[in-house]
């Protein structure tokens, strides 16, 4: 049984009423949520600092009624949160291997070596691969396949090394703390430590040869726009980040590479 032109264009009629009543019910949602005034963020430890340190006092200025919730957690968290809608945006460093999702680069940075200020390395001239790879190595506790982790596992394995001894963390402050104390060394973004880095407790070091980038995306679901609450939030994020000499703007739905 074959359909009749006009029987065809009208099952497609159909299928745009369908689609513009899902959307609408969507739009209404969010409307709803709006009156509300609650915004949802999800973030990795490592990007708070950067990310939050000036525009949450600047959005509550001009937002006073907004309840804001942050939740800070593993790239993984953050996924089940945006794909169950208990989080409006996430942000993220890339590479994010997950389908279905659209990013929005904000900012890229060096993605140096963080040691204690007395550490070994930090007395160093010149510090080179050979330097580094017999010490113990603090990674951020994640999936391999995401982010810094699977920045820095390539490096080593680039080199055809294997990493000594692994300390993962899943918070910021146990990450200080162990940097701090003297044990261990870091692949990180230098502004995770601003403060420390300026009152010389810690030390960020460019190893010689070795190029490494962070690069940092908020994450959407393309199906549940967001609303105006979220949207200003984003928005004032987004033009933090956007005055960064590194910033390039990038949109794409699918996994998330590193952004070139």
């Amino acid at each position: 049984m074959y359909l009749s032109l006009a029987g065809e264009a009208f099952i497609s009629h159909c299928r745009t009423g369908l689609q513009d009543i899902e959307a609408g019910i969507i739009s209404a949602l969010q409307t709803s949520k709006t009156a509300e005034g609650k915004v949802t963020l999800g973030i990795t430890c490592i990007n708070a600092p950067r990310c939050l340190s000036k525009e949450l006092k600047c959005y509550h200025q001009q937002c006073p009624a907004v309840h804001v919730q942050i939740l800070e957690g593993m790239p993984d968290d953050l996924v089940e949160g945006l794909q169950a809608r208990t989080i409006d945006f996430a942000i993220f460093s890339l590479p994010v291997p997950i389908e279905g999702f659209r990013f929005e680069a904000l900012y890229s940075e060096p993605l140096l070596l963080i040691t204690a200020a007395m550490h070994p390395l930090a007395l160093l001239n010149n510090v080179t691969w050979k330097d580094i790879h017999v010490h113990p190595l603090i990674l951020p506790r994640q999936e391999k396949q995401f982010g810094i982790r699977s920045i820095v596992e390539a490096l080593y394995s680039s080199h055809q090394s294997k990493i000594k001894t692994v300390i993962e963390v899943s918070g910021s402050q146990p990450l200080r703390q162990l940097l701090l104390s003297n044990y261990g060394i870091s692949f990180l973004p230098p502004s995770q430590f601003q403060n420390d880095l300026e009152d010389g407790l810690l030390l960020a070091i460019h190893p010689a040869e070795i190029e490494l980038k962070h690069q940092v995306a908020v994450a959407t679901h393309p199906k549940y726009p967001l609303n105006s609450a979220a949207q200003k939030l984003l928005a004032a994020i987004r033009y933090n980040c956007s005055s960064s000499p590194s910033f390039r703007k990038f949109s794409t739905v699918g996994p998330a590479s590193i952004f070139s």
